[in-house]
């Protein structure tokens, strides 16, 4: 029997880069579980009168870098967090960042952010919830 190959996502990070030449990445700090980025494709309808067998037929259409989201533990007066929200806030527009896997693996992508979701529960840790939207194709290195 072979022994897994399974890796722990412990150590991943989220990096928000400053736009400047150069540019420099600062990790969000607190970051706890990351969903994504959830790459798709649309399925484009291709059938026509002369299909075979009646059969509808596809094609993929353009692809989508499609999302990424996470949980943060909420820090009031931590400036990557309070940059991260600033971005939805006021700045409304795209920024360079990168997921650093534990392995080495980089997804560099340009993104916004559309949702900072602010959790404080009674008896638990204060949270927020961010979600990104990919603009363009990520790269991955």
């Amino acid at each position: 029997m072979t022994a897994t190959s399974a890796q722990l996502g412990y150590g991943t990070q989220i990096q928000r880069g400053n736009g400047a030449t150069p540019e420099t990445f600062t990790t969000i700090a607190e970051l706890l579980d990351i969903d994504g980025p959830s790459l798709e494709a649309e399925s484009v309808d291709a059938t026509h009168q002369g299909s075979p067998s009646g059969f509808k037929e596809s094609i993929q259409g353009l692809a989508d870098g499609g999302e990424v989201s996470a949980d943060i533990q909420y820090v009031e007066d931590d400036t990557t967090q309070s940059n991260v929200r600033a971005d939805l806030l006021a700045r409304r527009g795209n920024s360079n960042w990168k997921i650093i896997f534990p392995g080495g693996e980089t997804w560099a992508f340009v993104a916004h952010i559309t949702k900072f979701e602010l959790k404080a529960p009674v008896e638990d840790k204060m949270t927020a919830g961010i979600t990104w939207k990919i603009s363009g194709k990520p790269t991955i290195s």
